[in-house]
């Protein structure tokens, strides 16, 4: 329940924002980004329900030794991009 929260709280800060400027004053142009706000929010959500069932059902064995291999495999990767983004001081590292 929670992430839909914060979904939607990044959603309306983030038009908040981009309606404070000038070049989005129009009905036309703010409707235009309330859509792309509204498609990117449920884009990510329908992201995270996905990851979230093959993690619980990788962890549960329902995938059998596949299902481990993606647990692994994800946590490392994680894993990975924490350290490099600790050792960069950077959010992209190319």
């Amino acid at each position: 329940m929670m992430i839909y929260i914060i979904t939607a709280m990044a959603s309306l800060g983030a038009l908040q924002i981009v309606s404070n400027s000038a070049a989005f004053q129009g009905k036309f142009r703010r409707s235009i980004v309330g859509s792309a706000a509204g498609f990117t929010s449920y884009g990510w959500l329908e992201s995270y329900g996905t990851v979230t069932s093959l993690w619980s059902s990788g962890l549960e064995g329902d995938l059998g030794p596949f299902g481990y291999v993606y647990v692994v495999g994800l946590v490392s990767l994680l894993g990975v991009w924490g350290w490099n983004l600790f050792s960069s001081r950077r959010y992209l590292v190319v």
